[in-house]
C-alpha cells in the first residue's frame, strides 16, 4: 500500500579525485578510476529515518487513507542495507526484465543510530556512470546479499523469495531483523535533478521501503483482565446491547491459524482477478465505496497445489476442531497498557508473511480462533464461576483486508487477506445474545499501515 505522506531515500553521488579499487560488492571494473563508458569512483553512504504515524481505518480497500503506526520493540532496527542499481526502460516493470542486469549491488554492513531515529552508514566506494541514469531497489536487514543479486537479472530480483522475514524470539515482543524492501520505483539521473553530482551538491533520488512481514494485534476492548488466570472476562449483553444479562464469557486463548510460513516475494505486486497484468510495486486501487478493485498477489498463490502443512503455520481446514498445537502457546495476554483496563490497549499476537487469495476462499485465509468458557448468570455465582460449570465456546474469525461496508461480500477483491507492512488490529467489541439466545462474539478489524522508513542521504 502506498502512503499518504511519502517516505524518502536520498541517493547522492559525488565524484572522487583519486582512483581506487571498486569494492567486492560492486562489479569488477578495474582500477583505472574512470572507464571509457563513463564509470567513476564515488563514495556511497546511507541514512535511514522513520516516518511519522497517522490514523486508523476499518478494512478499507486501496492505498490512500490507511494511516500509519510507528514500529515498537525491535521493529525499527536497521542492521544492514543493500542497494541495487540497474538500467531499464519502465524501471521495475520493464518488459525485458530477463535481459536487464543488476549492475551494482552495494552492501552497507552496519549503521549507527541517533536520538531522532535516523540510521546512517559509513561511506563505501563504487564505480557508477551517472550520465546513463539508474533505477534503484533497496533491501534491508537481509545480510550481505550483494553477491546474491550482483549480475543477476531484474526478473530474478522481482521473483526472489524472502524465506525469513524476521528472526523469531521466545516471546513475540523480542522478534528482530525485520526484512524490508522497496515500496516504489526510483530513478537516479542528472537531468531534472537539483544536484550537480559534486560532493557539496550531490544528485538525489527519493524512494521508500517497507517491511515484508505483517503483524496481528489483539485489542481486548471492555474485557476485564484477570492477572492470576491470564484471562479476560466479558459481560454478556442483551441483543440490543442495553442491559447486562448476568452471563459471562471468559476468554482463555486467541489462536492464529493459516499463518503463511513459506516465504514472500521480495517486491510487492498487484494484479487482476486471474493473477495477470502484474504491476510490481503497484498501488492497490479502490472504488467510490472504498472496496478494493484489484488484488495483491502473494507467494502463497504460487503454492496452492502444495499441502497446507508446507505453506502455513497451524493450518486449519475449518472442520470445527482446534489446530494441532499447544493451547498455552497463545493464551490471552495483558495489553500494553499498565493495568489492562485501557480500552485502547492491545498486545501483539503474531507476525506473519503475506497471504492472499484470488477467490476469497476461507480454506487458505489467515484467521483467528477465540476460545473460552461461557457461564450463565446462575453459574457465574456473583462473580465466581461454579466449580465444573460453564460451556466451552469457540469462535472463528477470518481476517479481512477490504470490507468497508461490512458486507462480507466474497465477490469483492481482497475481502480476506494479509498484505505486507500492515498491522491487523482485531478488537473484541464484546459478546451479546442474538434472537435465538445464542451468544455472539463481535469483532472489528482496524488495518493500520506500519511506518515506512525514510531514506535520507545515500551519498555517492
Amino acid at each position: 500500500m502506498k502512503l499518504i505522506d511519502k517516505s524518502y531515500m536520498l541517493l547522492r553521488c559525488a565524484s572522487a579525485l583519486a582512483a581506487a579499487l571498486a569494492l567486492a560488492a560492486c562489479s569488477a571494473d578495474g582500477d583505472d578510476g574512470v572507464r571509457a563508458g563513463g564509470d567513476a569512483m564515488a563514495y556511497v553512504s546511507v541514512s535511514l529515518s522513520v516516518a511519522q504515524p497517522g490514523g486508523t481505518r476499518s478494512p478499507l480497500g486501496g492505498d490512500d487513507g490507511d494511516g500509519r503506526e510507528p514500529g515498537v520493540n525491535h521493529e525499527n532496527d536497521i542492521d544492514n542495507v543493500t542497494l541495487l542499481l540497474y538500467r531499464a526502460e519502465n524501471g521495475v516493470n520493464a518488459e525485458n526484465a530477463d535481459d536487464v542486469i543488476i549492475e551494482k549491488a552495494i552492501y552497507f554492513p552496519s549503521l549507527t543510530s541517533t536520538t531522532d531515529g535516523t540510521y546512517t552508514s559509513a561511506p563505501r566506494e563504487c564505480k557508477i556512470d551517472i550520465s546513463a541514469g539508474y533505477h534503484a531497489i533497496v533491501v534491508a536487514n537481509m545480510g550481505d546479499v550483494s553477491s546474491v543479486f550482483q549480475g543477476e537479472t531484474l526478473s530474478s530480483v522481482r521473483d526472489h523469495i524472502v524465506e525469513k522475514a524476521w528472526t523469531e524470539a521466545a516471546d513475540v515482543s523480542g522478534c528482530t531483523g525485520f526484512a524490508m524492501a522497496s515500496a516504489e520505483d526510483a530513478t537516479l539521473s542528472p537531468t531534472g535533478n537539483d544536484g550537480d553530482g559534486s560532493e557539496a551538491n550531490p544528485y538525489v533520488i527519493r524512494t521508500s521501503i517497507e517491511r515484508v512481514a505483517a503483524r496481528i494485534d489483539i485489542e481486548p476492548g471492555d474485557g476485564k483482565w484477570n492477572d492470576g488466570a491470564s484471562t479476560y472476562t466479558y459481560n454478556i449483553l442483551s441483543e440490543d446491547g442495553q442491559s447486562d444479562t448476568g452471563d459471562r464469557f471468559v476468554l482463555t486463548h486467541v489462536m492464529p491459524f493459516n499463518l503463511m510460513n513459506a516465504g514472500s516475494y521480495l517486491l510487492k505486486r498487484v494484479c487482476d482477478g486471474q493473477g495477470g497484468n502484474i504491476s510490481y510495486l503497484g498501488e492497490e486501487t479502490k472504488d467510490d465505496a472504498g472496496c478494493s478493485t484489484n488484488y495483491v498477489l502473494a507467494y502463497s498463490q504460487a503454492l496452492q497445489g502444495s499441502q497446507p502443512a508446507s505453506r502455513y503455520l497451524y493450518p486449519y481446514a475449518g472442520s470445527g476442531g482446534y489446530p494441532d498445537y499447544a493451547d498455552g502457546q497463545f493464551a490471552a495476554r495483558q495489553t500494553t497498557s499498565t493495568d489492562g483496563t485501557d480500552k485502547g490497549g492491545y498486545y501483539i499476537l503474531a507476525y506473519t508473511q503475506e497471504n492472499t487469495t484470488l477467490d476469497n476462499s476461507k480454506a487458505n485465509a489467515t484467521g483467528l480462533i477465540f476460545r473460552g468458557t461461557y457461564y450463565t448468570a446462575s453459574q457465574w455465582n456473583n462473580g465466581t464461576p461454579g466449580e465444573g460449570a460453564g460451556e466451552t465456546k469457540v469462535y472463528t474469525y477470518y481476517i479481512r483486508h477490504s470490507d468497508p461496508l461490512d458486507k462480507y461480500d466474497t465477490a469483492k477483491p481482497m475481502l480476506y487477506g494479509i498484505v505486507r507492512n500492515n498491522i491487523y488490529r482485531v478488537k473484541i467489541d464484546g459478546v451479546s445474545k442474538t434472537d435465538g439466545g445464542e451468544p455472539q462474539l463481535k469483532l472489528t478489524v482496524n488495518v493500520r499501515k506500519w511506518a515506512l522508513y525514510t531514506h535520507g542521504g545515500i551519498t555517492m
